[in-house]
């Protein structure tokens, strides 16, 4: 299963603002989250998702602005 692709497809979906850098983003603490997102996502922790969501929004908005 690729927990990246489902991780990144879902987070745009839930961060709207930063899609095109989740689109465009390729670097390993950013890949990471987005794993963990993908497979917090296919076991349904709801918990788990929130708070990588967090953080994925607190990186981007730390690099990008």
């Amino acid at each position: 299963m690729d927990f990246e692709r489902i991780g990144r497809a879902r987070l745009m979906m839930r961060l709207p603002h930063h899609r095109k850098k989740l689109a465009e983003s390729e670097f390993l603490a950013l890949t990471s989250l987005i794993e963990n997102y993908g497979a917090a996502v296919i076991e349904n922790k709801e918990h788990d998702c929130q708070a990588i969501e967090e953080k994925v929004d607190q990186l981007l908005l730390s690099l990008f602005s």
